[in-house]
């Protein structure tokens, strides 16, 4: 009998078609594209008479399916959606179309952080012209706004959009205890005299000047009452703002008057005990309709969405529904237990060493990254619109992803090793005290040091004592600094505009340093600092850049990490990484984006042999993980989960005492790389630099399009062929079934006349055989 051994991956990808209709017939979504119920048809027909900015077909499939919910009964629901997929477009055009749900215009609350308020104003402007009314309330006349709104009790004859900012919607005077204190003399008492009696002071309410119990808790935890009149025993404090916030307001006054809230970025309101979260859970409780919108729904732990569910997606249970899919509130290792994964510790001690009796042990339950599927068959697939830049983006230009080997100077490399030897010694002496103090500045010095090598860098420990520091040397610019300057310079020649991504501008001012040797070498860039509000970011950037006077712009990456479209700069240049994955995979977005017409180009730049390599590598492996934690499969399948335990400081530090292995970053990368291609459209290409391992690539000779089993164009040939075979390897056949070429593995052996003596090899735009295309390299000698 034969048996054959295949990876979880290859199995479900080899039966996707057949899985998907199974799924389908499980499920019993409301919606599937191609629907022409009466409703569907309405909101096409909406869409395509009022918004001036059509949507793929993809968006208004999203549109439609999230109207379908609504229209079922649903108060909440998600659209959860890669960076670049146009969440905000979704949402114009979900309010626009709720018109047909509701019967009139509707009135929606735009929540967003404070930087993309602009971008929202843009859009719904772009989307719809004078079709709608945009209100910007996150000034300081918000409050004056909402009481007019409340004073005019007007219903629109448009739609219209208020938008506020997470820290505008929050902000509300602090408030203090308020009554007034008497000083009394104690009665007399018979026998002692008057030498008996004592002054003291007593609490009384400021309305009836009655006597406040002597148990009354004064910290200001708790807003009292008197207990006689009921007058309240608090005001508003003298410190601190005195404005009230606009989310209290709504609640309170104007639940009716606004018909859908929609929640941007709400990854940002996951916190149990955050003011930002809790007023997610104030809006949505008191709007009729809640959208949620982001692009990362988890972090790769349970307790990320537990709050989540609990302000919105609960919304849409009756109370025993509720009592049954959710636990309380407060109990979320509840919740973690039933649909995540913890670990266990115990710690066992003796206090008698010779009996070894009296013997205490010790449990700490600790939550550790997981997420059970059933998480997302109970709450999310029926409440949630799922969706791929892959989906929409057929027309977008292609993406490149480059990691460029910048090798340090003799002299530098010199002074690095010694350096990091010295600071070895050092974090295993800090691991073994736990001194994170040491741990902090150690990578950002040998992560941030190589770049600026001109000034002295020292580490102190926590006795504030110099464990190792590294000598400034006289190196005008270092071989990173020439490679990023030759690559704006090539940019510049064809008319692209570069973004150099620079992390650590504190001390080290890495931003400052970059400005000025690509000032030196005749750039004129500018430098956007985190000084420039959150909320004009964007403004400021493009009217500098209007004026033509700037080849592009250095920022650090958190500053325009989500929502900024940043498409005027196609080459963006990581000078600096840091080890944050999320702030990586959200920056390198902000130019590849629908609208965009030019090819985009992310290089990484990276000392070799430095902590630098080591980190992009750690980088790769977790970008690899987060990947399968939002539904791409690895070879690694579970495994990958439990190598996330540590955080990247700590894995870092392991690294570099040689605790933790890494595998080399091509490797690592090139995983990393070949689950991100499944996401992304065909056209998308990938270059690593060439190793021992991979043969040089020449130039692309064909391509081989729409291997679905059908007719394949491949320009190498020519003409037309097909595809016959399977287990990796296939026969590419012409019409009159004559075999023009053998494709075993990533190996073209080609038979044709004249071609016979060349190599080629198969590189694929997406990760297995039986996808959409292909590009036929051939290998240079």
């Amino acid at each position: 009998m034969r048996t054959e051994t295949r990876s979880l991956k290859n199995f479900v990808l080899s039966a996707s078609k057949q899985l998907s209709a199974k799924v389908e017939s499980v499920l019993n979504p409301i919606y599937t594209p191609g629907d022409t119920t009466p409703l569907i048809r309405r909101i096409k027909e909406r869409i395509a008479a009022v918004v001036r900015k059509q949507p793929y077909a993809a968006q208004r499939d999203a549109v439609c399916a999230l109207m379908q919910g609504y229209a079922h009964g649903a108060r909440c629901l998600g659209l959860v959606a890669e960076m670049g997929c146009g969440k905000t477009l979704h949402s114009v055009l979900s309010a626009v179309s709720m018109e047909l749900v509701t019967g009139h215009p509707i009135r929606t609350l735009v929540l967003c952080p404070p930087h993309l308020v602009s971008t929202w104003k843009e859009e719904i402007e772009e989307s719809l012209g004078k079709a709608a009314l945009v209100i910007n309330a996150s000034g300081p006349n918000a409050l004056s706004l909402l009481i007019r709104l409340r004073s005019d009790a007007r219903i629109p004859d448009k739609p219209e959009f208020w938008l506020i900012s997470f820290n505008r919607a929050k902000t509300n005077y602090s408030w203090k205890s308020s009554f007034f204190k008497q000083t009394k003399l104690s009665s007399l008492v018979q026998g002692t005299g008057s030498a008996g009696r004592h002054l003291y002071k007593t609490e009384l309410c400021e309305h009836c000047s009655e006597k406040l119990p002597d148990d009354m808790d004064w910290s200001g935890a708790i807003r009292n009452r008197c207990p006689s009149c009921g007058n309240p025993l608090w005001g508003p404090s003298d410190k601190g703002s005195h404005v009230y916030a606009p989310v209290l307001y709504i609640k309170k006054y104007l639940n009716r008057h606004f018909h859908l809230a929609v929640f941007d970025e709400v990854q940002k309101l996951k916190g149990g005990s955050t003011i930002q979260g809790a007023l997610m859970g104030q809006i949505a409780s008191a709007i009729p309709r809640s959208l949620v919108l982001t692009g990362t729904l988890s972090g790769g732990r349970a307790s990320d969405v537990y709050y989540l569910l609990q302000r919105g997606v609960a919304l849409n249970y009756s109370k025993e529904e509720r009592r049954r899919l959710l636990p309380a509130y407060t109990d979320l290792m509840d919740f973690v237990k039933s649909y995540g994964s913890i670990e266990e510790i115990y710690n066992t001690a003796s206090t008698d060493h010779l009996t070894g009796r009296s013997t205490r042990e010790k449990r700490r339950i600790k939550e550790t990254p997981g997420i059970s599927p059933l998480l997302l068959k109970e709450f999310f697939l029926e409440h949630c619109v799922f969706l791929r830049l892959s989906d929409i983006a057929d027309a977008l230009p292609p993406y490149r992803e480059e990691v460029e080997y910048c090798d340090l100077q003799p002299e530098l490399a010199e002074a690095y090793q010694a350096f990091e030897r010295t600071l070895k010694k050092a974090a295993q002496a800090a691991l073994t005290k736990h001194d994170y103090r040491v741990l902090g500045q150690m990578l950002s010095s040998l992560l941030a040091w190589p770049d600026m090598p001109q000034r002295v860098v020292e580490v102190f420990d926590r006795d504030n004592c110099v464990v190792a520091s590294a000598p400034a040397l006289d190196i005008p610019l270092t071989a990173k600094d020439e490679r990023l300057i030759e690559c704006v310079r090539n940019a510049k020649a064809v008319g692209r505009k570069s973004l150099v991504f620079a992390e650590y501008t504190g001390k080290f001012g890495a931003g400052e340093h970059v400005h000025r040797i690509l000032s030196d070498a005749g750039f004129n860039f500018l430098h956007l600092k985190p000084s420039v509000p959150t909320d004009k970011r964007l403004g400021w950037i493009r009217g500098h850049m209007a004026s033509g006077a700037y080849d592009g712009l250095i920022c650090q990456p958190k500053l325009v990490e989500t929502g900024l479209n940043l498409r005027e700069f196609p080459e963006i240049l990581f000078w600096e990484t840091g080890y944050s994955t999320y702030v990586l995979r959200q920056a390198s977005r902000r130019s590849w984006r629908p609208g965009q017409t030019q090819d985009v180009v992310v290089r990484f730049f990276v000392n070799r042999n430095t902590m630098q390599e080591k980190a992009m590598s750690l980088i790769a492996s977790k970008l690899e993980a987060s990947l399968i934690l939002e539904g791409e499969l690895s070879g690694k399948g579970l495994v990958a989960l439990s190598e996330m335990g540590d955080s990247m400081a700590v894995e870092l530090a392991r690294a570099l005492v040689g605790q933790l292995e890494t595998q080399g970053l091509e490797a690592q990368f090139r995983a990393y790389r070949s689950l991100e291609i499944n996401r992304l459209p065909s056209s998308r290409t990938v270059a690593l630099p060439p190793s021992r391992h991979q043969p040089r690539l020449g130039p692309i000779v064909g391509s081989l399009c729409g291997m679905d089993g059908g007719t394949v164009t491949g320009t190498l040939f020519r003409k037309p062929i097909r595809i016959d075979g399977e287990n990796n390897c296939y026969h590419l056949v012409d019409v009159r079934g004559v075999t023009l070429a053998v494709w075993k593995g990533d190996q073209l052996v080609v038979y044709m006349p004249k071609k016979s003596q060349e190599a080629y090899t198969v590189i694929p735009d997406r990760a297995l055989p039986g996808m959409n295309a292909w590009r036929i390299h051939q290998i240079a000698a």
